[in-house]
């Protein structure tokens, strides 16, 4: 099933930051509304970040005009990423929590993360 998580596409979303017509916060909430309205149905997430909101705040009051300001992001969860676990899409891959301390980000997700996209 490939549906959109919101009714609006990543350009629009990136324009409508870039134009301050919706702040970060508020397309973070709404991809998370849509998440958590369809994620019975799909159980496609192993684990949601709980740091988006805090992280969308911190976009919305910085200046800089970065390429993908603000867009979400899900990360597979075999990359390993800080305070997520690491499970490979198979429930018996331990551990069930993120370990204490991970390796650097890859270069996949550390890219994304310099423009502003968020987990």
């Amino acid at each position: 099933m490939n549906a959109p998580a919101v009714d609006i596409s990543v350009s629009d979303q990136v324009r409508s930051v870039r134009a301050r017509s919706t702040t970060v916060t508020e397309l973070v909430t709404r991809v998370r509304t849509a998440i958590e309205a369809r994620e019975p149905e799909l159980e496609a997430w192993v684990q949601l970040s709980s740091s988006a909101s805090a992280e969308a705040a911190g976009i919305d009051n910085d200046q800089r005009d970065l390429p993908l300001s603000g867009i979400s992001v899900g990360v597979k969860d075999l990359i390993d990423v800080e305070g997520m676990p690491t499970r490979a899409a198979h429930p018996s891959h331990l551990p069930l929590q993120p370990l204490p301390t991970r390796p650097a980000l890859p270069d996949c997700v550390r890219s994304a993360l310099s423009s502003r996209v968020r987990p």
